[in-house]
């Protein structure tokens, strides 16, 4: 996969050449990696997600409303017996960058093996999200309920800085 380096690296690279070129071979030269399921984020409607597109699923909304977000990925209308495109489908898409290789095999395989509707796929991508964003979003519902503790902390912060 060809990509451009972001600037925040080439900047550190920068930095560890001319630093390494003055002090000898002290720092490693960073490089970037980008994975292939995280290049791109799809959004509800298969393109780039963003907030100026008005296509994105916010992960720190409760359950119950990011489960209707998902609900209006847009998706193929076969029948739901049929067969399913797992490739070009943007719940599939979504859902990849929340499983392991593993779950995302078992995934297409019940894409390919139909008996299931988009809806039920929907459904899986929201538990999914759910899982993987709870320890979050518990920890962000903890500090929005407790303010006073998020002044300390910023306070000791200050402090030592």
């Amino acid at each position: 996969m060809k990509c451009q380096p972001f600037q925040h690296v080439e900047i550190a690279r920068d930095i560890a050449i001319k630093f390494n070129n003055r002090f000898g071979d002290v720092l490693k030269i960073p490089s970037f990696q980008i994975q292939e399921t995280g290049s791109l984020v799809p959004g509800l409607d298969g393109q780039k997600m963003s907030k100026s597109y008005k296509n994105t699923i916010p992960i720190f909304m409760n359950e119950k409303a990011r489960a209707k977000v998902i609900n209006k990925i847009k998706t193929d209308n076969s029948a739901v017996h049929e067969p399913k495109e797992f490739n070009n489908c943007n719940v599939y898409n979504i859902a990849k960058l929340f499983l392991s290789n593993e779950e995302r095999l078992d995934f297409e395989s019940r894409y390919v093996a139909g008996r299931k509707g988009h809806g039920h796929f929907k459904k899986y991508l929201s538990e999914q999200m759910h899982s993987y964003f709870k320890e979050f979003s518990d920890k962000r519902s903890y500090y929005e309920n407790h303010e006073h503790e998020v002044r300390k902390i910023l306070t000791r912060g200050a402090e030592k800085s």
